[in-house]
C-alpha cells in the first residue's frame, strides 16, 4: 500500500467504494480535520449521526471531569485523578472515532465524499496493483 494526498489521484466515489470492499483502497483524515468538519453546522450529509455522537462523548467526559472535582471536593481529593485519566481517555477515544466515522459517511454518502476530496482533507492508502488508473499525471 502507497499513500497518496486527494490531489495526486482522482477516485470517483463508486470506484473508492468497489476498491474499499476489496481492501484496496483505504481513505484517511487527521483527526483534528474530522473534528472540524463534526463541529461545524451543516457540514456532515443529512441524516449522519456523525455529530451528534461526537457532542455527546464530549459531553460526556466533560461530565466525568466536572463530577470528579466534585466528588475531590466533598468525598476524597484524589478523585480529580481518577477523573482527569477517565476524561482523557472518553477524550481520545471520541476522536479516533469520529474520524472513522466521518470517513464512513464519506463511504455512504457521494456528494460528501466529493466535498471531503476537494477540500484535500483526504489521504488515500492504494494497492500498488491500482495506483497507475487513478494517478493524476
Amino acid at each position: 500500500m502507497k499513500t497518496f494526498n486527494a490531489f495526486e489521484v482522482s477516485i470517483p466515489h463508486e470506484d473508492y467504494k468497489k476498491l474499499h470492499m476489496e481492501g484496496k483502497c483505504r481513505l484517511l483524515m487527521p483527526i483534528n480535520e474530522a473534528d472540524e468538519i463534526s463541529r461545524m453546522k451543516g457540514k456532515l450529509p443529512k441524516g449522519s449521526t456523525t455529530g451528534y455522537a461526537f457532542t455527546f462523548w464530549n459531553f460526556v467526559g466533560f461530565g466525568c471531569l466536572g463530577y470528579s472535582l466534585y466528588l475531590s471536593f466533598t468525598w476524597n481529593w484524589w478523585a480529580f485523578i481518577v477523573g482527569f485519566v477517565a476524561a482523557s481517555f472518553i477524550f481520545n477515544v471520541n476522536k479516533r472515532s469520529n474520524a472513522e466515522n466521518v470517513l464512513r459517511d464519506a463511504l455512504n454518502n457521494k456528494e460528501f465524499y466529493e466535498e471531503i476530496i476537494i477540500l484535500n482533507h483526504a489521504v488515500y492508502h492504494l494497492d500498488e496493483s491500482v495506483v497507475e488508473k487513478y494517478k493524476i499525471t
